[in-house]
This record gives structure tokens, sequence and C-alpha cells, in this order.
């Protein structure tokens, strides 16, 4: 199962970083159906996409394409509800988590592959509207083991953000919701560390390669869509196991 986790973990860190994305949402799904069992496949998720996406939200925040106090309420809501989603895992069913798995997979899917449109202005969020959606996307980010992205990003690019600023919000709340779902977790004892540590390792080095690949040689858009037509298809499989 090591092995299997390991390049699993390799493979698609550096699959969907091509396309500037996590991988946890394939990753924990993909995991589950070789046989790791979900329980220790949602933390692995969560770690993998704190170590892949914080490199991303720690340049934005220094090339000051976003201030973090403007979004300390998203980020305090999210927070604060990812352990409560993991908590929540534990009592719902497994048949339910995988549901919602195809589910979100077909929503972060169908995102990736229409596109935000790119007439987008909006620059700012109330205070209300960040805790509201800051607890949903850490609360299902807990529960499910993945990133929050594939809640955010549809959610401000139909209140009319710009894409690259969806970019730099998703790449902030993200690692934040991931790693306190991991802590929770991690706290309850569902965690192999040293499942983490290698995994954790391979997901950096496939995402760095990943990245570098992405910017020197091909065209985002084009891996947005294989990797768009990979969760759909992922979404599907999970559906068609079930019956």
């Amino acid at each position: 199962m090591l092995l299997i986790a390991a390049v699993a973990t390799l493979f698609l860190s550096f699959l969907f970083a091509l396309g500037g994305v996590g991988s946890a949402a394939v990753l924990v799904p993909v995991l589950h159906s070789l046989g790791m069992a979900l329980s220790v496949a949602r933390p692995l998720g969560l770690l993998i996409n704190t170590l892949t996406l914080s490199s991303a939200s720690f340049v934005n925040i220094r090339s000051g394409k976003i201030r973090v106090r403007e979004w300390l309420p998203l980020l305090g809501a999210s927070l604060c509800s990812a352990p409560a989603g993991a908590y929540a895992s534990t009592v719902v069913p497994e048949g339910v988590l995988l549901y919602f798995f195809a589910v979100f997979l077909t929503l972060a899917g169908l995102v990736m592959l229409i596109g935000i449109k790119k007439t987008g202005t909006k620059e700012a969020m109330g205070t209300g509207t960040q805790l509201f959606w800051g607890g949903v996307s850490g609360f299902i980010s807990g529960l499910l083991g993945i990133g929050s992205g594939g809640i955010v990003v549809p959610i401000l690019g139909l209140m009319n953000f710009a894409p690259k600023r969806i970019a730099a919000i998703t790449s902030l709340i993200v690692p934040v919701a991931s790693f306190s779902g991991f802590m929770a977790y991690l706290q309850m004892g569902d965690v192999s560390l040293f499942l983490a540590v290698v995994c954790g390792g391979l997901a950096v080095i496939g995402g760095y390669a990943g990245t570098s690949i992405m910017h020197r040689f091909l065209s985002q858009n084009s891996i947005r869509t294989f990797l768009a037509c990979t969760m759909l298809l992922m979404a599907c499989k999970i559906v068609y196991d079930m019956l």
C-alpha cells in the first residue's frame, strides 16, 4: 500500500500541478479504489494539498497580489470549520461520502472545463459573505479530505471576480483549510506519520516538477481541459462502482 500511495501521489501531484491545482480531489478516491481506507486517505489528501499549494500562496502574498488581512474572515471561518468537517466524517457513512466525492468532482470538473468568464471585475467580499462561504468550504474540505477550491472557485466566479483574483484567493484559503483539517485528523489518530512523510515529500517533488514544466512548455488551457475530463471520469467511476 505504501508503494501504491507513493506512486499515485507523485504522479497525480505532478499531473495536477500542470493545471495549477491541488490533486487531493482525485487522489483520495483513487487511493480508496486501490484499497486504502477513506479514514487514511482523507488526511493524506489534506496534507498533500497543504504542501503543494502553500508555495503558490506565498508567492501571491509576497508579490502583493493578495492581502491577508482583507480575507481574515474567510480564513478564520475555514480554519474553524475544517476540523468540524473532519470530526463529522467519522459518523457519516462511507457510501454517502463517496457520493459527495462524485458531486464535488463533477462540479470541479465542469468549472475547469467551462472556465470562469474573463470579464469579472469584483475584488472584495463582505465580512458576512466571507464567514458563510469560508465555513461551508472549510467544512467540506475537512469532511472529504480535499481542498476547498472546488467550492470557492465557482462561487467567486458567480460573484463576478476576475480569474486572476480567484486564483489568488483560492491559493490562500485552500492551504489553511487543508492544514486545519489535517491537524484534526492527526489529533483523532487517523494519520500514518510515515505515510504522510513519504507521500508529502513526493507531493512537493511532483508539484514542483509539474509547475516548472507547465510554465515552460505547456498551454495551461489544454492541460486544465484534460484534468477536467479526468475529474468527470473519476466521478462517473465512483457512481458506477456504487450501483
